[in-house]
């Protein structure tokens, strides 16, 4: 290698560094449900140092074969602790479920869930008349499922709305909080979390097994509404 690659190297390896961590900071800051601001920084350490070796080479502060060293060792520190940070991340969003009704526009930015049904029935926003508002996100990891919910009550004007669409794009209808269909993937227990109302309207807007009759994997659309309680529901869940 001639001298002046040599020099060189430090110099171009830190700036591809610097432009490797930008992007792995907006990948997991913008794209996550809950951003780690500060662990993402973890990964501008070693792009830091090189860059002080970067400066210290060309000043003539270090050996080239020294800076050559040092070079090797923080981008391979750099690539480790990136997919380190990256399984962390991981597992962290697997586990966690998100609750917090501030986050749902974000959710709605990251997640195409609803997408996956051509059905754009979850508002984009929540109502600003919505009241006793609660939401719910698991993120899919590897075989996990990926799950979205969004409860609330409005007013009548909008539950009539919300009824008259529902009822047009329903492939089946059912009644109270123990409404089962096995044909839609509606079984004993799927609806107990949203503790619905006992006169409680539920529809089914798209539901498919992964394989015909088999429900071990599938996906289902849900709503459903009160009219005791002015209560709308809105559930995704694809597994």
């Amino acid at each position: 290698m001639k001298e002046s690659e040599r020099t060189r190297f430090p110099m171009i390896a830190a700036e591809i560094l610097f432009v490797l961590f930008v992007l792995f900071y907006w990948y997991t800051t913008w794209t996550a449900v809950e951003p780690h601001y500060w662990i993402a920084l973890c990964l501008c350490i070693p792009c830091l140092v090189l860059c002080a070796v970067s400066y210290l080479n060309c000043r003539g502060r270090l050996s080239h074969a020294l800076s050559l060293l040092l070079s090797v060792v923080l981008i391979a520190l750099f690539v480790l602790e990136g997919l380190g940070l990256l399984v962390y991340l991981a597992l962290n969003a697997a586990t966690a479920v998100t609750t917090d009704v501030g986050k749902y526009q974000r959710v709605m930015r990251i997640t195409d869930l609803p997408q996956h049904f051509n059905c754009d029935v979850f508002p984009q926003e929540i109502p600003d008349d919505a009241t006793d508002v609660r939401f719910l996100y698991h993120p899919a990891f590897m075989m996990g499922g990926e799950e979205l919910a969004l409860q609330f009550e409005t007013g009548g004007n909008e539950i009539n709305s919300y009824q008259r669409r529902f009822a047009s794009e329903a492939v089946w209808t059912g009644y109270g909080p123990d409404a089962r269909s096995d044909t839609c993937g509606i079984f004993y227990g799927t609806l107990d979390q949203f503790d619905l109302p006992e006169d409680t309207t539920v529809y089914a807007l798209s539901a498919a097994p992964s394989e015909h009759g088999d429900w071990n994997h599938g996906k289902r659309l849900l709503t459903a509404i009160s009219d005791s309680e002015n209560m709308v529901l809105f559930y995704a869940e694809e597994w």
